[in-house]
């Protein structure tokens, strides 16, 4: 049995406390979380360039075009080998990660070998940054304000890339990842105690900008 499977509530380290009540959960999209934290489509890339290299070094040596496909062939196995690993690892880490929206905190729950559970309580969070991507999933980045102490690698992959100080916590590759934002932006607005709509902005952006597309900000 798995310390998952131990869970008092599916996705929380603990039962919910008298008033406290589940808005949202959501897990990682096993493809979308492959490509991105992953770096499946480097991968790809490495290949691709490995490949045209020893087709034009066989070229430059004399070989005909189709015997210059010959140590481009040889190295099909070894691509579709990195490529299955990768998946299965993205599939693995997709499968023991929780993204849980309360109407109190956000909680992060992942781990493959050591799993873990991280709570950011609303009085903590500062902003909330919303990134689509072109497949429709996208990632919430949440800026805290500086009161816990995490780690990037304790939190990875559920941490927003490159961000190391401080640390973005980060809800990743999630499957309609609007809906999610508007739930959590109404949350925050209702635990501030706002009078106005909390505004969120979302916008399309090519996925090598940075991952913030758009900004879901909290009252502090």
């Amino acid at each position: 049995m798995s310390d998952f499977e131990r869970e008092p509530v599916r996705g929380l380290p603990g039962f919910l406390p008298a008033g406290e009540k589940i808005l949202w959960q959501g897990a990682p999209n096993p493809w979308s979380l492959g490509r991105r934290a992953l770096m499946i489509g480097p991968v790809l890339a490495y290949f691709a360039v490995l490949a045209v290299w020893r087709f034009l070094d066989a070229m430059s040596f004399g070989a005909a075009p189709i015997a210059a496909l010959e140590p481009v062939v040889r190295l099909v196995p070894f691509l579709l080998g990195a490529l299955v690993i990768l998946m299965l690892i993205g599939r693995w880490i997709a499968s023991t990660t929780l993204y849980t929206i309360t109407n109190k905190r956000v909680v992060l729950r992942f781990g493959v070998a050591l799993p873990m559970a991280i709570n950011l309580p609303f009085k903590e969070i500062g902003s909330a940054d919303l990134k689509i991507f072109r497949d429709g999933t996208g990632s919430i980045a949440l800026s805290t304000l500086g009161n816990a102490r995490l780690a990037y690698l304790h939190l990875w992959p559920s941490v927003r890339p490159w961000y190391m100080s401080p640390v973005q916590p980060s809800m990743r590759s999630i499957e309609e990842p609007e809906a999610a934002a508007q739930i959590l932006g109404e949350a925050l607005r209702a635990y501030h105690e706002q009078d106005q709509t909390l505004p969120i902005r979302v916008a399309h952006r090519p996925e090598a900008e940075p991952e913030t597309a758009g900004a879901i900000p909290a009252a502090t």
